[in-house]
């Protein structure tokens, strides 16, 4: 009986969060086509020509990344508001990255969103700062929101 309620108390706190994960609403800032314009990792910043061929589309928390012609889905789990640097978790939706977490870090001004997030996933590491030293499994990616 007590590893029965115990079980209960789990799985209906794991449904809780489960429900409060599907809840994220980003506001509409968030909302469209995104295009990278920087990104770097360590002392490597990508080149131009690779850049401009990664792009974000972001529809309610969903999020699907177009890098050349191969699509990334992922959702969005947490975003906070208060703090800052500001805190975000993305979770991806399918393929070889279902399941795997990136904590990160983001800022959103008008066009331009910019986020450091850990390429290392289900770790607990979330940056604290828009860089990403050599040596670290950091990334900063820069977007420029595109005109409707």
């Amino acid at each position: 009986m007590k590893t029965w309620t115990i079980g209960l108390m789990i799985w209906i706190a794991l449904g809780s969060w489960l429900a409060a994960a599907d809840d994220v609403k980003l506001d509409a800032a968030w909302q469209g086509k995104w295009q990278v314009t920087a990104m770097h990792s360590g002392d490597v910043e990508l080149p131009e020509e690779f850049v401009k061929k990664i792009s974000m589309q972001v529809e309610q928390a969903n999020m699907t990344w177009q890098v050349n012609d191969q699509s990334i889905k992922a959702r969005v789990t947490f975003v906070g508001t208060e703090d800052k640097p500001r805190p975000i978790d993305i979770v991806g939706v399918g393929g070889e990255n279902d399941g795997r977490l990136y904590e990160g870090i983001y800022e959103l001004a008008d066009d331009v969103l910019k986020l450091c997030l850990n390429t290392t996933t289900n770790v607990k590491q979330r940056p604290i700062e828009f860089a990403a030293p050599a040596g670290s499994t950091f990334v900063v990616i820069e977007f420029k929101k595109e005109k409707k």
